[in-house]
């Protein structure tokens, strides 16, 4: 999951670059283009707009031009989108490639193999004896900002320890199932971590960002009223859900199995259309996300189901009417930037 970051702030001041992403494995930085980075790429009293980039970090929120020009032949352009590698500092000046334009758009770029390349590479591979694609393995090109995201992306700055702490405000009325959601964590996902049942290039076009917030609320678990005036204590025997996952509202089966493929899929089965609408996330994202459930409290286990025994007094002069027991839910979700389309886990 990603957490954004101004690129004004890394051009100020450059040294921010070295800093490793939050703690949480499989984590990364996202630069968005904000209003103080783009005045400076202007010129003309800021009426003409700078399409070189010269500098590093590539912005995430732009689609970026790989122009080569060379003496003996025309020039080239590709359309790709960097997205900075997971668990790595921006100053590494590591990317994964996903190509913009054309037949192969919205798939990752991999590198050919040494043992089968000839000529001699440019840009480093991260593969050890791997050779970056043709269009960016030659020398002398260079990167033009060619288009901007056109939705507004809102900061996303990770995790509020601070709220997630102050636990969602309990003061709502007994006859509710549940208390209103506080969010406590914003995050994006990059499309590429996510599959949907349209095509990679559709799923591209459709939505380049996913977004993840992490809520939390108050939910009953087991009431009952006092219609008799049967006594002061409340016996509280209930069996809880460990995890659920929710595809567009439905419940949704959890399927890890093929770990080869590098996904985790949700499958629900939608009674009015009488289809299996399924979501894979990366599980990359998923591990991500138990690891912050972990370290707020939450026990991950193979047994579905959790026993909640309780024995509760009631205290004071006044009869009561109704007794209601509630857990604190902790909840990710993962929305299109048109909020569409949603997977709760």
């Amino acid at each position: 999951m990603y957490v954004t970051r101004p690129l004004s702030m890394y051009r100020k001041s450059p040294s921010t670059l070295s800093i490793k992403p939050p703690d949480a494995p499989h984590s990364g930085y996202m630069v968005i283009t904000d209003e103080e980075a783009e005045s400076k790429g202007t010129s003309c009293w800021g009426l003409c707009k700078r399409g070189k980039v010269k500098k590093l970090p590539f912005p995430q929120d732009k689609i970026l031009t790989i122009v080569y020009t060379s003496e003996y032949q025309e020039a080239t352009m590709t359309k790709v989108w960097f997205i900075p590698v997971l668990d790595q500092p921006l100053s590494s000046n590591c990317y994964y490639v996903i190509r913009a334009n054309g037949r192969h758009k919205g798939k990752a770029c991999r590198c050919s193999r040494e043992r089968d390349m000839t000529n001699c590479c440019i840009r480093e591979s991260l593969a050890p004896d791997g050779v970056p694609p043709k269009f960016l393995k030659k020398k002398g090109w260079k990167v033009r900002s060619s288009s901007i995201y056109r939705n507004q992306l809102t900061d996303a700055l990770g995790l509020d320890a601070s709220l997630r702490s102050r636990l969602p405000d309990f003061n709502f009325p007994i006859f509710k199932k549940r208390s209103a959601s506080s969010v406590v964590g914003r995050w994006y996902c990059p499309f590429a971590f996510v599959r949907e049942k349209a095509t990679i290039r559709h799923q591209m076009k459709k939505s380049k960002f996913y977004r993840i917030t992490l809520e939390q609320w108050w939910e009953e678990i087991y009431s009952r009223g006092n219609v008799n005036n049967e006594g002061i204590v409340v016996n509280v025997s209930v069996d809880v859900q460990r995890e659920v996952a929710l595809v567009s509202a439905t419940e949704a089966v959890k399927d890890d199995r093929n770990g080869r493929t590098g996904f985790t899929w949700f499958k629900a089965y939608n009674p009015h259309s009488k289809k299996v609408v399924s979501v894979g996330l990366s599980s990359a994202i998923v591990q991500n996300m138990i690891w912050v459930l972990e370290a707020g409290g939450w026990v991950n286990g193979d047994e579905m189901d959790v026993r909640v025994e309780r024995v509760e007094e009631i205290t004071g002069e006044n009869r009561w009417r109704k007794f209601g027991c509630y857990v604190m839910v902790e909840s990710f979700s993962l929305r299109r930037m048109d909020g569409k389309f949603g997977l709760e886990i």
